[in-house]
């Protein structure tokens, strides 16, 4: 998790970076998205049927060690990379919100991992 000196806060732009363990194809990333997102509540069942039609035209496969980062700017816009090289946006408040909230969300199914990333994401 980057975050600027302020720390991670709400509105304040953010990058989130993935690193993979092993292969695993975009189609699987993006159902296992869409799938952690209903279980932390973000979004309607139709919001996060159009989301993984977005996600499965971004989301590329991957090998191990490559990285997915998706950069979160101000106005909802979530901005993906791979491996430093520009992927595609989806362009929705929603949407930022429900995705961040995989790892970030207090109904995380990670409360470790979002302990430890906010914990490295305190005002500097």
């Amino acid at each position: 998790l980057w975050v600027g000196p302020a720390g991670y806060a709400a509105g304040a732009p953010f990058a989130l970076e993935l690193r993979y363990a092993r292969a695993i194809d975009g189609a699987r990333i993006a159902q296992a998205s869409a799938d952690q997102m209903e279980k932390t509540g973000g979004g309607t069942p139709a919001q996060r049927a159009a989301w993984l039609s977005q996600m499965r035209a971004i989301f590329p496969d991957v090998k191990e060690g490559s990285s997915i980062t998706g950069l979160f700017l101000p106005g909802g816009v979530v901005r993906f990379q791979h491996d430093g090289a520009a992927l595609g946006s989806i362009a929705d408040p929603g949407f930022a919100q429900a995705f961040a909230g995989i790892w970030l969300s207090p109904r995380t199914t990670a409360p470790r991992l979002r302990e430890a990333l906010l914990k490295e994401a305190a005002p500097r």
